[in-house]
């Protein structure tokens, strides 16, 4: 292979449509060769991550090294957005990984690949130093460095031009006048000049412009206030303020003398407003205070084709939640099918952020039944849910758990589910499925689960939804 474009990244536009990127001509060894920084219309810069969620990204190149697209979203999420763009760029560790041994097999395109990448780093590097303050080709003088940055001070070249010095910012106020209507003179600081305005120790001045010439006749809050007309700051009242009474058909009028900033409205009268800030602080606590007992949607996600399925904090989980003590979760396994025929559906527990997860042979306990038999195990290294599942084209099957306070570590965590499966048979035979289940290990607080078959994987078809439920 050859590298013949010096491109090392491109950047595209969002239309609230597209979510499939190229990044040709750029080549990349391997998916993890590129860093995707996506920028909002305000000009935030957020970097992504390749994975499978609707913050992610996805890499499709037919053949590494090659050059492909992104897909952006991952799965679910929102495209991306008109006024956003996203940049897609090649950064290869900076690494020499070919070890050519005295006497060893020798493969060119070993050493290719090698040259390739060094190149590739070559461009990677040039592209960053574009973007770097550079000193004139011709200056023949010291450059310099900059020191160590010091807060609310502003860099410049100093005397000796040799070098960098950080000056501090100062100010000095300096009156005005009115004079012809559309102008307005000013009176220079003492260190400057009235016609000099580009000195370096001139500073900025405050005019005062009249109120019949448009301005407020003050350069202070208070004057501005006196020359305008308007109260002085106090007592805050206004008067007039008119509302529709109990009838809804009258009007009243109110005298509001003083607003509070009281965020359980305990101050409240007829006579005062409130801040935003306190509405907003009061309708959130009562509003939250509402909420227990009730369904809180957690996350959804599409069920792809992979061994397991799983809700954590952490551990590359299908859907990143902390779960959290005091809650009640309900996890929902709608049309899913394994890959292989006659597997049981099977879960686990963690205790480390879904790092690992649990599989003693003392952990579970476990037991179910169908409307044609059951089954049951009291210490177990996991807990089945439902067995005999089938993997025809059309079969799809429903399972609903419930995990009550996961959070709790002075006793055991109990389950139960209930579900419609799709078995083996030739005709899918359609059985309802009821059980429980138990988590035996008290020590530490539940904060991930994996779903899981006895053998295969997920057919990529179906979703998991889970939801949480306040216990008090």
């Amino acid at each position: 292979m050859t590298i013949s474009s010096q491109t090392s990244k491109v950047t595209a536009s969002g239309n609230d449509v597209a979510t499939t990127f190229s990044f040709s001509p750029i080549v990349i060894f391997e998916s993890g060769n590129l860093v995707v920084v996506v920028k909002n219309a305000a000009g935030t810069e957020t970097t992504i991550s390749e994975g499978t969620g609707s913050t992610n990204y996805s890499v499709s190149v037919s053949s590494y090294p090659g050059t492909g697209s992104i897909t952006y979203p991952a799965s679910g999420g929102t495209p991306l957005a008109t006024g956003a763009t996203i940049t897609i760029k090649r950064v290869l560790t900076l690494e020499q990984a070919l070890d050519l041994e005295n006497q060893g097999g020798y493969f060119a395109e070993l050493q290719e690949t090698a040259f390739d990448k060094a190149i590739a780093v070559d461009i990677q590097q040039q592209e960053e130093l574009d973007r770097s303050l550079k000193g004139p080709v011709s200056f023949s003088g010291t450059f310099g460095e900059l020191d160590t940055p010091v807060a609310s001070k502003y860099v410049r070249r100093n005397a000796a031009n040799d070098g960098y010095e950080h000056v501090a910012i100062t100010t000095t106020d300096a009156a005005a006048s009115d004079v012809a209507p559309v102008d307005v003179s000013l009176t220079a600081a003492a260190a400057g000049s009235s016609d000099d305005f580009s000195r370096e120790d001139h500073t900025h001045l405050l005019p005062t412009v009249s109120v019949a010439k448009g301005g407020t006749g003050s350069t202070t809050a208070s004057g501005a206030r006196t020359a305008l007309g308007a109260a002085a700051l106090g007592a805050n009242t206004f008067t007039g303020l008119q509302t529709l009474d109990s009838t809804g058909v009258a009007f009243t009028t109110t005298t509001i003398t003083d607003t509070i900033d009281d965020d359980t409205m305990a101050t409240a009268t007829a006579g005062k407003l409130a801040t935003s800030e306190s509405i907003k602080a009061y309708v959130d606590t009562e509003v939250a205070a509402a909420g227990t007992g009730a369904l809180e949607f957690v996350g959804t996600v599409a069920i792809p084709a992979q061994a397991t399925i799983s809700i954590a904090s952490g551990g590359s989980p299908d859907i990143t939640h902390a779960i959290a003590d005091g809650y009640d979760y309900m996890f929902q396994l709608n049309a899913f099918c394994p890959a292989n025929d006659g597997v049981i559906l099977q879960m686990k527990i963690s205790d480390d952020n879904g790092t690992s997860y649990e599989g003693d042979a003392s952990d579970y306990g476990w037991g179910y039944v169908t409307h044609t038999s059951g089954f049951q195990d009291d210490d177990d290294t996991l807990i089945r849910v439902v067995s005999d599942l089938g993997n025809d084209t059309s079969n799809a099957s429903l399972a609903t758990i419930e995990m009550i306070d996961p959070g709790n570590t002075s006793e055991y965590r109990l389950l139960k589910w209930d579900g419609v499966a799709m078995t083996t048979d030739a005709v899918p035979d359609v059985e309802d499925f009821h059980g429980g289940g138990v988590v035996k290990n008290a020590a530490a607080a539940i904060n991930g689960i994996q779903f899981y078959f006895s053998a295969g994987n997920f057919k990529a078809q179906g979703d998991m939804t889970v939801w949480r439920r306040k216990r008090s």
